[in-house]
């Protein structure tokens, strides 16, 4: 499971709360946490989305019973991560000031 790592200002983006994605990630746990990183599995044609052995599968296990390059695969998720991550950020900035809607 990834760990969430310090902030004391809360300043750091959400993205860089978490613990880096590594081949010991465990498919689930990332696909609960980032949602963004469904759509990358789908994209390789892992159909690791609602499978039960997805609790229990690393990414290392994934990528390695579906032929994908492991590295390259990390890449394209903490690439769409950050990218929703990013996009999150941008909106949470652009009013600051503003009280929620009760």
């Amino acid at each position: 499971m990834s760990q969430v790592l310090s902030d004391p200002n809360g300043t750091a983006p959400m993205a860089m709360l978490f613990a880096p994605i590594t081949d010991a990630t465990v498919v689930d746990e990332l696909m609960s946490r980032h949602r963004a990183a469904i759509p990358v599995f789908l994209c390789h044609r892992m159909h690791c989305v609602g499978c039960p052995v997805g609790r229990i599968h690393t990414l290392k296990d994934a990528c390695r019973e579906h032929g994908i390059g492991l590295s390259q695969f990390i890449a394209s998720l903490n690439d769409a991560i950050g990218a929703a991550e990013q996009v999150r950020d941008d909106s949470i900035n652009d009013y600051p000031n503003q009280a929620p809607a009760p």
